[in-house]
């Protein structure tokens, strides 16, 4: 679609001509193609079309009845004419030739004239159809082809976009008259051709190939075999086309040759010759051509100049960013300074000057637009895009005279600032200190204020001074007590009277007087049956009429429990108990909270420093959560508060669950709520608790839930009293830790593929996203952010699989595949959740899809814990069943109400610690007083919210999209509520077998290799989805049981963080004195809080001041309860929210790691997904290994790419998963050269050292798959009898002894068929010596098994005690013995939740370093007696290395001499049995024992001498007289 000099087009359906505007094409495209308007006028030529058709039949009929005229014979065939003949080859043809070119030539003027040479002869039978006719027929369609043969090349080949490429995809249809065939074919051409359209019109629109007029051929020639067509409707037709074809192929010619002309423009003279003669179809119909001479020689356009303002240049004037905007018909250039303007239209060649269409520019409107811009100059507020570049530099200079103008004015200003300086009066301090936000400031202006003597209502007065407001009565309705409520919550009394004087809400006082929100009774040990019963009371006391209502049958309910960090700081609580609150609810069975006088609080603190008791590090909240649609009843309501020090043992936590069930179930006469699941998240102790609770026994068949469940293939049906299940937290395990998951360095293995995070990033980068994109997703540094978790997962389920693409190789593609498995993975268990148009039944199948496909993972070559965490597959499985079970009950008790999937888990009390969190503000912590305090506020906000949703939008690291069923965003949806879900969710209208069934079969029919797993599933007995092998992967709490570990432990849900050395936190002796301000405020404030809330409250209140002395000295319980803790020595920071994290007050920033500076030099790299091979250990020998890299580490830090020439350094650690290879085949190779090709990536992932991988860059290979075509590597046993050679002649001493082993398998070692093992790694030098570690002092030789390490250690420091020639002065190392210059080792904190020591290898430089146990080393025992294990020195800076016990006597000599020995003897000191053993093993030190050989060791491999290393130099290829290729040894 080519626009005039005016901007119009020719409509294509229509062949209307319609004026572009400034949208261009693509606007013309959407607005007006297929408009009413178009189809109206299309349907408009169609009928005149189908009259002039109908007309030319009736002529025809009536012409039967006359004589039929004589034909005129006409030339069968005619030759193009010459255009251009040089003077040379004038003189080649004989007088003969030339006349005829002349004649031709002649002919060539008009196109009638050279179209009747062109047409053959058509003779018409006697009747209509027969042979005669098709034959007729064909003979036209025969010029027709003809004609498209002889296109020249340069003309372009069709597209999609040309009009030709219609013809293309239409397709014959029947018809059942032959007339309305014909008449269907004369509207097609028509269509194409126009109406009254000549051959010069067509010849616009001819194009080659198979879209082309290939394509229009083929059309006819299937009319004319189907049904009967005559000749005389396709001559005509065929005629204009085969002239059109002529017409173009002549103008491509002539175009050809004035270019040649132009290049040759500055070359010798051509000679002269004939004289260029351009025929009528390519003449410009213009004036200058009609007054043109014959002997004229034909130009190119010179195109249209327009004048330019005096001074102005076409680069710096001449807007071209215009063109990126608008379609604008025309192109620009410049010549010798001038600008030159082209139409689309342009004919090129013309007889002189321009032609029509670039002529037709000077009348353009939007030309003079420009123009006029260009000479009167551009408006400021236009768009940038109007500006020339001139006009650009411009506006830059005088936007950077004003930056600069407004910096003087602000310098002004700064100056006349510096005068203003004086003494603050009290009150401005306060109110600058709270502006400030800076705990410290405020913390001293409070401070001084209370040493002054002033009251807390004098303070606060001060604060107040600074806004003045005038209060105005007015009535209120509800939404003006929902908005002062939810400024009371939030932010206090002094916020809600502020809105009620800025925005005439109620004010504070209002609000208190019409709402009795009850406080939560916090409990300050275990918790009892009576508090918690006292507390669902008081949380269930506002809506007891709405659950007492007309409804029948019980309303269901979950009861969840999460943990809140808070400080660690007693409180005291005087209404009710006037006991202590902080401490932690395990270590204080036995000693009494009651704050009754002084000696009671000596007895509780002298506990603490001994530490019997220990201060609540966080807070067990309970809560209760009714499954109702209804806003005012499904948040969460509080009924438990309890502070724990984390030391709590699985079986305590039980009773602290059936304490908070009983309670529950005593007040069903109020609640009418029947418990249906108990919710936790991925915590592992309640998840042993809840355990305990819920597999009591399978389901009974009398259960009323029996029917429904039971028919349920593989389900698991273990449940608790009342029927009662276990729930999961769907935002924890769906989102947080299944993404922890893909971000563990190791990955999980999928369909026999490790999937690591290197690996993950390729394919995501490979797919289109952005590397700020792929790099924010896979950012392990935020592990509990959900919205991140939602993008990782989606981007995975949206990657495409490469079955079709043979662009990749084999492992890239078996990569993509298991992706694509995961994905549907993570959508199954997603979609549910976040799609509000699904049916109760669809998130039922999606949630059996999930079900099934982890399972069949799970036990894909028995994957298990390396696919997933077992304790996340776990709470998967828990999280599926409880849906299931919660379906089946609401199908019994409520088969009528809505059941809503969203409700259930812990995310509704997970909202309320949200709330809490902006209640407390950006320094979020609280203590135990606090928590009781503000909680219950937090059900009231919910219930607010949960009304006006659109008044909150949801914290961004919680949010999760709200979608529609094709996975579009909901618009204006910012919350995942009852309110929001838009599918059928009626249990009543859900057959359980049914959604189960489908989502198998679903996940059968896409992925065919889970019919067979869990076919084998099928077939064990006993199996379920928590069962997978047979056996329950959960146990129960049994009696004596130790429960200090779980089933349900989360240590393979951590992700690895880059390893620093272990650093000595600050442990100086002060007092916590930063902070008494603040913390005197908070006692008085809690106070006056705890009293006016509790004003209206029943039963005893306490006194809350207390005798400090005996001596009549009355302070309040608060002040002598926080002066009485100040003494306590802490070393914890000052910062209130890192201290609540339990951070250290002076934290080391640890060293910035160094990258592999890829970027700053030149050379090869390698890079996650190449190819490489290494050395492997295998049944006692070194066999060489390829793979395939899924994760390099350049100290410790995950990079994508590492320099080749780096490789041998210590920082690089490469990850590689090992290739399978199989012989060969003549297929796989057809020249037969390579015998070995890569055949899968095996589930075996190796971490090896840098100077073990060798690049690798073999042959590619590729065949046909019934799936599409496969790809491989392809490989020769020389070259890989060489890598082996080169790899083993590389191996060092210290390289040696870290080359991975592995089990023989089917796979590996590489083998022939004739099952020898290939590829063995020998030499001159025998790895195994070098592999083996031997004592530095011992002669003879005394070698150390390297599997012992704790035998290495004790023979070692043996020699430190007792051997006189060894020098302790100089810290030998406790493996080698060199000085402490010479070995170094440093020390980190492993993972676990004890958080224990161990060694940093990266950074230690010991040459003997062996792998060893730290705990069990540190420990001297009877059959390992040695303790000799590097120590952090307490006095060294905190980067330094560490030191051995044995030599920490003599580090402090060397390097703190100035310190009393005493004062950390215990650091070096050993008991008599340590001193005894250890020279027992001195005496004993040259006794060798020789490991004992494992039944496994024994060497069962038959080694293939042809394809060992040995030979590498002696291995020829030689060709047999069959012509087979084949290896041999010389």
């Amino acid at each position: 679609i080519v626009a005039d000099a005016n901007g119009h087009v020719l409509c294509p359906e229509c062949n209307v001509k319609i004026l572009l505007g400034n949208g261009g094409v693509n606007n013309f495209r959407k607005q007006h193609l297929g408009s009413k308007k178009c189809r109206t006028q299309k349907a408009k030529h169609m009928d005149e079309a189908a009259r002039a058709t109908q007309t030319g039949l009736q002529a025809k009929l009536t012409s039967f009845f006359h004589p039929a005229p004589t034909p005129t014979p006409v030339p069968s065939q005619a030759t193009p004419p010459s255009l251009i003949m040089s003077t040379v080859a004038a003189a080649c043809h004989d007088t003969a030739g030339a006349a005829e070119d002349a004649a031709l030539s002649a002919t060539a003027c008009t196109p009638a004239t050279a179209m009747s040479s062109n047409l053959a002869p058509i003779t018409y039978g006697g009747g209509r159809g027969g042979a005669s006719q098709e034959r007729t027929a064909m003979s036209v369609l025969k010029r027709l082809k003809d004609a498209i043969k002889d296109l020249p090349s340069s003309i372009p080949s069709a597209t999609d976009t040309d009009q030709l490429a219609r013809f293309a995809e239409l397709s014959l249809k029947s018809y059942v008259v032959d007339s309305e065939a014909r008449k269907a074919l004369d509207l097609k051409l028509t269509r194409f051709m126009g109406i009254g359209a000549t051959a010069k019109d067509v010849a616009l629109l001819v194009r080659r190939g198979s879209m082309g007029m290939d394509a229009l051929h083929d059309y006819i020639k299937d009319f004319v075999l189907e049904y009967e067509m005559d000749a005389e409707l396709l001559e005509g037709k065929v005629n204009i086309l085969v002239e059109a074809m002529r017409i173009a192929s002549q103008r491509e010619e002539h175009n050809a040759i004035q270019e040649t002309q132009h290049k040759e423009s500055n070359g010798p003279p051509i000679p002269a010759g004939p004289v260029l003669r351009v025929p009528d179809a390519l003449a410009p119909s213009n004036e200058s051509h009609q007054h043109a001479t014959p002997e004229a020689r034909p130009q190119l356009c010179a195109g249209y100049s327009p004048t330019l303002p005096t001074g102005c240049s076409p680069h710096s004037s001449y807007p071209f960013g215009l063109h990126d905007k608008w379609s604008l018909p025309w192109d620009y250039e410049t010549h010798h300074g001038a600008l030159v303007l082209r139409v689309h239209a342009c004919t090129r060649i013309v007889a002189s000057g321009r032609c029509t269409a670039c002529k037709a520019l000077a009348t353009s409107t939007l030309l003079k637009g420009i123009l006029w811009r260009i000479e009167h100059g551009v408006k400021e507020s236009s768009a940038y895009l109007y500006h020339g570049i001139g006009g650009l530099i411009k506006l830059l200079k005088h936007k950077t005279d004003l930056i600069d103008n407004f910096r003087l004015c602000r310098l002004n200003d700064a100056r006349k600032l510096v005068g203003l300086e004086g003494v603050l009066d009290t009150q401005k301090k306060v109110l600058l200190a709270v502006s400030s936000q800076s705990i410290p400031r405020i913390d001293r202006v409070l401070r001084v204020g209370f040493n002054r003597g002033a009251s807390m209502q004098s303070i606060l007065l001060m604060v107040q001074k600074a806004a003045d407001g005038v209060y105005r009565p007015k009535g209120f309705d509800e939404r003006d007590n929902l908005l002062a409520s939810l400024f009371l919550r939030y932010g206090g009394a002094r916020l809600a009277n502020m809105t009620a004087r800025v925005f005439g809400t109620p004010a504070a006082s209002t609000i208190c007087k019409r709402t009795n929100i009850p406080i939560l009774a916090p409990s300050p040990s275990m918790p009892t049956l009576s508090e918690v019963t006292q507390n669902i009371r008081a949380a269930l006391e506002a809506i007891v009429d709405i659950l007492a209502g007309p409804s029948e049958g019980p309303c269901h309910a979950v009861l969840m429990w999460d943990e809140l960090a808070i400080e660690q700081r007693p409180r005291v609580e005087t209404d009710s108990t006037n006991n202590l609150l902080g401490f932690c609810r395990e270590c204080t069975k036995d000693t009494s909270l009651e704050f009754s006088s002084m000696e009671d609080l000596d007895v509780v603190f002298d506990e603490l420093e001994h530490g019997e008791v220990h201060l609540a590090s966080e807070a067990t909240v309970g809560a209760i959560g009714l499954l109702s649609a209804d806003s005012r009843l499904y948040s969460a309501r509080p009924i438990l508060a309890s502070g724990s020090c984390k030391r709590e043992s699985a079986r305590d936590h039980v009773t602290l669950l059936q304490t908070t069930i009983n309670a529950v179930n005593s007040q069903k006469a109020l609640t009418r709520a029947r418990i249906v699941s108990l919710a936790s998240d991925g915590e592992a102790r309640r998840g042993k608790a809840l355990v305990h609770l819920t597999f009591k026994s399978l389901l009974s068949p009398t259960s009323s839930i029996y029917l429904s469940l039971s028919t349920l293939s593989l389900m698991d049906l273990h449940v608790g009293d009342d029927d009662i299940t276990a729930d999961k937290d769907y935002k924890h395990v769906v989102f947080k830790r299944l993404r922890n998951v893909l971000l563990r360095e190791k990955g999980s293995l999928v369909l026999g593929v490790w999937i690591t995070p290197a690996l993950l990033r390729r394919h995501l980068l490979d797919s289109g996203h952005t590397l700020a994109h792929v790099q924010s997703v896979l950012n392990p540094a935020d592990k509990q952010d959900v919205e991140l978790a939602y993008r990782l997962e989606r981007d995975i389920w949206s990657l495409k699989s490469l079955a079709e693409d043979a662009s990749k190789d084999a492992a890239y593609a078996q990569t993509r595949d298991a992706l694509c498995a995961f994905g549907s993975l993570c959508y199954h268990l997603v979609f549910p959740y976040i799609c509000v148009d699904l049916s109760l039944s669809e998130q039922l199948g999606h949630l059996s899809s999930t079900a099934h496909l982890a399972m069949a993972l799970y036990t894909f070559e028995d994957a298990k814990s390396r696919f997933l965490p077992n304790a996340l597959y776990i709470d998967i499985m828990i999280m599926i069943k409880n849906v299931f079970f919660c379906v089946a009950k609401a199908k019994v008790d409520m088969p009528e109400r809505p059941f809503y999937l969203i409700l259930l888990g812990t995310d509704r009390l997970e909202s309320l610690f949200g709330i809490l969190r902006t209640m407390v503000g950006n320094d979020a912590n609280l203590d135990m007083l606090q928590l009781a305090l503000r909680v219950t506020g937090t059900t009231e906000v919910a219930n607010i919210l949960a009304k006006h949703p659109e008044w909150d939008r949801a914290p961004r690291r919680l949010h999760l999209p709200t979608l529609t069923r094709d996975a579009q965003a909901v618009h204006g949806a910012d919350h995942i509520s009852p309110r929001a879900w838009r599918g059928s969710v009626v249990p009543q209208d859900v057959t359980l077998a049914t959604c189960w069934k489908r989502g198998r079969r679903f996940i059968e029919d896409k992925f065919p290799f889970t019919t067979e797993q869990l076919r084998t599933i099928d077939e064990t007995p006993g199996a379920s989805i928590l069962a997978p092998f047979g056996t329950l992967m959960v146990k129960p709490l049994l009696t004596g049981e130790s429960s200090d570990t779980s089933v349900l432990a989360l240590m393979d849900d951590n992700i690895e963080e880059p390893e620093v050395p272990v650093t000595l936190a600050d442990s100086t002796v002060e007092s916590d004195l930063m902070g008494e301000g603040l913390r005197t405020l908070e006692d008085a404030a809690s106070q006056a809080e705890w009293g006016e809330t509790s004003a209206t409250s029943k039963g005893a209140s306490f006194s809350n001041q207390i005798d400090v002395n005996g001596k009549g000295e009355i302070i309040s319980k608060a002040r002598a309860l926080a002066q009485r803790f100040k003494y306590k020595t802490t070393s914890s920071s000052t910062d209130r929210l890192r201290r609540v994290q339990q951070e250290p007050r002076y934290m080391n920033g640890g060293s910035a790691s160094i990258g592999p500076l890829a970027h700053l030099q030149e050379g090869p790299r390698i890079s996650v997904t190449d190819p490489v091979a290494s050395l492997v250990r295998c049944d006692g020998h070194v066999f060489l290994c390829l793979g395939e890299i899924n994760n390099i580490k350049f100290n410790s830090q995950a990079v994508e790419e590492v320099l080749v020439s780096v490789l041998h350094e210590k920082a690089v650690q490469i990850s590689y998963q090992v290739i399978s290879l199989i012989p060969a085949t003549d297929a796989d190779d057809p020249s037969k050269k390579c015998d070995w090709r890569s055949s899968r990536l095996l589930p075996i992932t190796l971490t090896v050292p840098g100077a073990l991988i060798h690049p690798i860059n073999p042959l590619m290979g590729m065949r046909e798959a019934p799936g599409g075509a496969s790809t491989f590597f392809i490989l020769d046993s020389p070259t890989l009898v060489a890598l082996a050679s080169t790899l083993h002649d590389r191996v060092m001493y210290t390289h040696a002894r870290v080359v991975p082993s592995i089990k023989p398998s089917n796979d590996f070692p590489y083998h022939e068929p004739a099952g020898k093992a290939c590829f063995v790694a020998e030499g001159r030098h025998d790895v195994h010596e070098s592999m083996s570690l031997c004592c530095p002092q011992c002669l003879p030789e005394f070698r150390f098994d390297a599997s012992n390490a704790q035998r290495i250690l004790e023979h070692v420091g043996s020699h430190i005690l007792h051997d006189s020639s060894v020098d302790r002065t100089i810290e030998p190392c406790g493996l080698c013995l060199q000085s402490w210059g010479g070995c170094q080792i440093f020390l980190k904190k492993t993972k676990g939740q004890n958080r224990n020591l161990g060694i940093l290898r990266e950074w230690s430089t010991c040459a003997n370093f062996v792998k060893f146990s730290y705990a069990v080393a540190a420990k001297s025992t009877a059959s390992s007696p040695c303790s000799n294990v590097p120590l952090i020195c307490p006095l060294c800076p905190s980067n330094s290395p560490a030191v051995w016990r044995y030599n920490i006597q003599a580090h402090f000599a060397r390097v703190h001499p100035s310190v009393p020995a005493g004062t950390y003897e215990d650091l070096w000191r050993l008991d008599d049995n340590e001193l005894h053993e250890m020279d027992r093993v001195w005496k004993a030190r040259a006794k060798q024992v020789e490991p004992r050989k494992k039944k496994q060791d024994v060497c069962n491999l038959v080694i293939s001498e042809a394809h060992s290393s040995r030979n590498a130099a002696q291995c020829v290829w030689w060709t047999a007289s069959s012509g087979e290729s084949r290896l041999t040894c010389i």
